[in-house]
């Protein structure tokens, strides 16, 4: 074989390498399609752990446009509140570009700290003292509530409905999981409304 012979055939084996490499990366790129259904549930939990709304958002399908301001008393005790959740992914299951992630959501019982935080502040407030007073001292007495250990938890399972759109999982809107993360709020007129 000539030295150009030999020239051409190791240009075209570099060439053929070059090009198998290059479906293969092509073939892996388009074939995949971002993290499982599972990883993005957690990507989702983890971000409201963190109170990280706009990321968490960023993961469902119905997309939020206003968030709450992050400068407020309100917000440490949002962000205190979430801190306190925890999850288990449970089970999932695919079905083409369906999803059903299974789920065991804990957070405080609100219920619970809403109560604790009454019981406590009542007593203060008939000792008199100003708004201003009263507001600072219920988020205090709402702030320790939720540092106590031994505070009550709830756990709550919920199946995660996810879509595949544009390439991506999303979770699906879904009436259950709201008030599973807000640790039973929803049923906070049942506590005002006890005594009638």
């Amino acid at each position: 074989m000539t030295t150009a012979a030999k020239a051409r055939r190791t240009l075209t084996c570099g060439i053929l390498a070059c090009l198998l490499g290059l479906v293969l990366v092509i073939g892996v790129c388009g074939c995949s399609s971002g993290p499982a259904p599972e990883s993005v549930v957690k990507q989702f939990f983890d971000a409201v752990k963190q109170a990280d709304l706009e990321t968490a958002n960023s993961l469902c399908v119905v997309q939020n446009t206003q968030f709450p301001a992050t400068d407020t008393p309100e917000w440490g005790i949002v962000k205190a509140f979430l801190g306190r959740l925890n999850y288990e992914v449970v089970s999932s299951e695919t079905k083409g570009s369906e999803a059903v992630v299974n789920v065991k959501i804990s957070t405080p019982d609100f219920m619970q700290v809403v109560s604790r935080v009454i019981s406590q502040a009542l007593p203060l407030a008939a000792a008199g003292g100003s708004a201003a007073d009263a507001q600072a001292m219920v988020f205090q007495l709402f702030a320790d509530s939720l540092k106590d250990p031994n505070l009550p938890m709830i756990e709550t399972p919920v199946a995660i409905e996810m879509t595949k759109t544009g390439g991506k999982w999303l979770i699906a809107a879904n009436p259950d999981l709201g008030p599973a993360l807000l640790g039973n709020m929803n049923q906070m007129d049942q506590l005002f409304n006890q005594g009638q």
